[in-house]
């Protein structure tokens, strides 16, 4: 487990998100409504834009950008598109991962 102490609120709506998306999908497949939950990955260190920088000078750079975080969000809508749909799953990396 590599949750911390320090953002449970994150990882509350996180949690909650993901049990909506597993519970719901279903139900809104039926209508050719998707539910797919993402995984984005660490594209932001939530510190206020002044430490931001300073980090950045030191070289404490998030793993991934917005870009890569927006294409992980767009991949599934994509994939529908082509007909391929993720439909009450969670997408980390762009597969299908275990919740």
């Amino acid at each position: 487990n590599n949750k911390t102490m320090f953002h449970p609120h994150t990882n509350m709506t996180k949690a909650a998100l993901n049990m909506m998306t597993l519970t719901s999908a279903k139900e809104f497949e039926k209508d050719q409504i998707y539910m797919t939950a993402v995984d984005v990955g660490w594209i932001s260190t939530g510190a206020k834009e002044s430490l931001r920088k300073k980090q950045f000078e030191q070289g404490y750079i998030p793993p991934l950008d917005s870009v890569d975080g927006a294409a992980r969000i767009l991949h599934p809508i994509v994939e529908g598109i082509n007909g391929n749909y993720f439909s009450g799953v969670l997408l980390k990396n762009y597969k299908i991962n275990d919740w």
